[in-house]
């Protein structure tokens, strides 16, 4: 047992699911497209996943854990 309070959602917010989903399609998206020699598409989902880092800073996804006190 813990001494004091838990705070945060154990499972996360929607938002974070979502933005952890779309990062994880786009990354798969992008070795297929690596594979295939689809440099058009590779570059497209070498973009939007640089662009990732700031997207998921905005809406706060590291804020989503457990803080046991």
């Amino acid at each position: 047992m813990t001494n004091g309070p838990r705070r945060g959602d154990p499972h996360g917010r929607p938002i974070s699911w979502i933005f952890v989903t779309v990062v994880v399609v786009v990354f798969t998206t992008g070795g297929i497209a690596l594979i295939m020699t689809n440099w058009p598409l590779f570059w497209a989902c070498f973009v939007l996943l640089i662009l990732a880092a700031p997207i998921g800073r905005a809406i706060h996804i590291t804020d989503d854990r457990i803080e046991l006190h």
